[in-house]
């Protein structure tokens, strides 16, 4: 066991003493006489955690106990940094920081963990992915058409030659078709005034793929263009009616699927050549809401 240290050490002197010594800590008391110097020193037995205030080992200043020992002071107290809790029954009070790269690990996996949970709830903003929102070109929604129930700005428009013209006998519909360039809605809409549209990217005639077709619908009573009434009784074809599209010197005849409503805002026409040669006409379901549409779905029988 060290022994204490003399008067004639010094502070460091007294600091080394009072280094570690084992599982206990160094107690040191050391009695004060009237001239302010210390008195022959003796070590004090083990004392209750309750007769002390802990003191941090970068801390060597005087610390004194309850009333019973007021003459007497602790020069130090040095606790085993490798006890998680020692025999008074209190834990040293040593803080240390965690590494940098500890630090820097955290982070980057509470990131990825903050990200995926957003991921997962549909928050990932579009630049992180550069897909978010996008239709691709074998898709369309109905919300890039034009409104199909009221007149709209003029634009430019560019005709192509197929198709050229739809049939329906069920309802008497025989219609030019017109085959715009555009994707514009503005554009589509002065073209629409002649009339119904093949849009742009849909499949052409004779090919795998669907035909998108679309035009006007009416409630109105009283109407100039006749043309804002174009597809107005397409609602009312049945699955096994017939529709015929020209182009070409040929005529592709299709078989009526089914007829359904939909928004806008929500529906997307498959253009993709997946599910064979198809037709789809769309129109506005204007007894509904602004944004309601007819989706007419059929599939080519026959090229005559």
């Amino acid at each position: 066991m060290h022994k204490p240290p003399n008067d004639n050490d010094d502070n460091d002197n007294e600091s080394r003493y009072c280094e570690n010594i084992g599982k206990k800590a160094c107690f040191w008391v050391f009695g004060r006489r009237r001239d302010g110097k210390r008195s022959a020193d003796r070590r004090l037995g083990i004392l209750s955690h309750r007769s002390l205030r802990y003191m941090n080992k970068s801390d060597l200043s005087t610390l004194w106990v309850e009333a019973t020992l007021t003459t007497h002071a602790i020069q130090c107290i040095i606790l085993p940094s490798a006890m998680s809790t020692n025999h008074l029954g209190f834990e040293p009070n040593i803080s240390q920081k965690p590494p940098l790269r500890v630090f820097f690990a955290a982070s980057i996996v509470m990131f990825f963990l903050t990200l995926s949970a957003a991921d997962s709830v549909g928050f990932v903003p579009c630049s992180l992915d550069g897909t978010c929102g996008e239709v691709s070109s074998e898709n369309v929604r109905l919300s890039n058409l034009p409104e199909l129930s009221v007149e709209s700005v003029e634009g430019d428009s560019q005709a192509v030659t197929l198709p050229d013209r739809i049939v329906i006998p069920a309802i008497g519909l025989d219609l030019n078709v017109q085959n715009p360039s555009t994707r514009d809605i503005a554009a589509l809409d002065t073209v629409l005034k002649n009339g119904p549209v093949r849009y742009v990217d849909s499949a052409k005639l004779g090919e795998k793929g669907n035909v998108l077709i679309f035009a006007h619908s009416s409630r109105l009573p009283v109407v100039r263009n006749q043309m804002f009434r174009a597809f107005n009784r397409v609602y009312e074809l049945s699955p096994g009616d017939t529709i015929t599209v020209t182009g070409e010197g040929k005529s592709y005849v299709y078989s009526v699927l089914y007829v359904r409503s939909g928004n806008a805002d929500d529906e997307i026409i498959d253009l993709s050549p997946k599910q064979g040669t198809r037709l789809t006409l769309v129109t506005c379901d204007t007894l509904t809401s602004k944004e309601s549409r007819w989706i007419l779905e059929a599939e080519l029988i026959g090229v005559l």
